[in-house]
């Protein structure tokens, strides 16, 4: 009764879409691992930084491992 009508053909994904713009990068760490987050300008350890980070660790288990204990318990 009703004729059918052709439609373009749907591609799953352009070539445009998936581009990721391209960053600039300043001088630094070629290969930046989870250390160099603790590190100062000078490449020496920073103690202060690493405590304050493990504290916040632990602020943040006491307060979600009451929410936890209670799922693995169901």
């Amino acid at each position: 009764m009703f004729p059918r009508r052709q439609r373009p053909p749907r591609y799953l994904s352009s070539p445009r879409r998936y581009q990721r713009a391209r960053i600039q990068r300043g001088p630094g760490p070629t290969n930046p691992s989870f250390l160099n987050l603790f590190q100062d300008n000078d490449g020496k350890f920073d103690v202060n930084r690493i405590f304050t980070s493990i504290q916040h660790m632990e602020k943040t288990y006491k307060q979600v491992s009451p929410y936890i204990t209670r799922f693995m318990k169901r």
